[in-house]
């Protein structure tokens, strides 16, 4: 998949950039219930500024939209060092290949896919964060709670610069609610899921809460 060129990104996207980088490899598990209140994500959807309205925020239309997101989320995770490089470089997984996992992308009419988010609900082969947190899922479960996990979400870090994916930068914010946004629209009108959660890392910031 080629790649659009540094000073092509300046132009369609003139951001300052955020270049912080964080420390530690600590991670922390954010849920949120459903279904959830969005006045702030309804705000937030409205008020769009002109540098994003080429983009489209929708689920991936084919497999060629599936294979950009893929290798967007590769490319970041090798530049945090989350992976090693592969020659496919490509980051899937296989709850791609089941039927219910949906894939969101933000989609720039001349960048391409500029970010995304995959979202997978719990199957019998469970959710990628069993690996790590079965037990308290497996709570969840029992309790008859429907779950869905949101991951692998990536902007790409031409548009703010390669720092830490901070919730204070107002634009990257605002790309990364309206990713939500789609996302959770999804899961309200096209599944039954009433429990999202998200593994993130300590060095990422706060996630708001909803």
């Amino acid at each position: 998949i080629a790649s659009s060129p540094r000073d092509s990104y300046a132009n369609i996207f003139p951001f300052t950039h955020d270049t912080r980088r964080g420390t530690g490899n600590g991670e922390r598990v954010t849920r949120m219930n459903l279904p959830i209140s969005l006045p702030t994500l309804g705000r937030l959807h409205d008020a769009v500024p002109r540098i994003f309205r080429p983009v489209q925020f929708r689920i991936v239309q084919s497999p060629d939209e599936l294979k950009a997101a893929a290798h967007l989320v590769y490319d970041e995770y090798v530049i945090r060092r989350y992976v090693t490089p592969t020659p496919s470089r490509l980051k899937l997984s296989i709850h791609h290949a089941l039927p219910q996992t949906a894939t969101f992308i933000a989609w720039h009419r001349r960048a391409g896919v500029i970010g995304t988010i995959t979202l997978i609900e719990d199957s019998p082969i469970g959710l990628p964060m069993d690996d790590g947190y079965k037990a308290e899922l497996d709570v969840m479960r029992r309790q008859g709670r429907r779950l869905a996990e949101a991951t692998m979400l990536v902007l790409d870090s031409r548009l703010f610069g390669p720092g830490i994916f901070s919730m204070a930068h107002s634009r990257k914010l605002l790309l990364m609610m309206r990713l939500f946004k789609v996302m959770l629209d999804y899961l309200r009108s096209r599944t039954s899921v009433d429990e999202l959660a998200a593994l993130r890392r300590e060095k990422h910031g706060r996630i708001p809460r909803w």
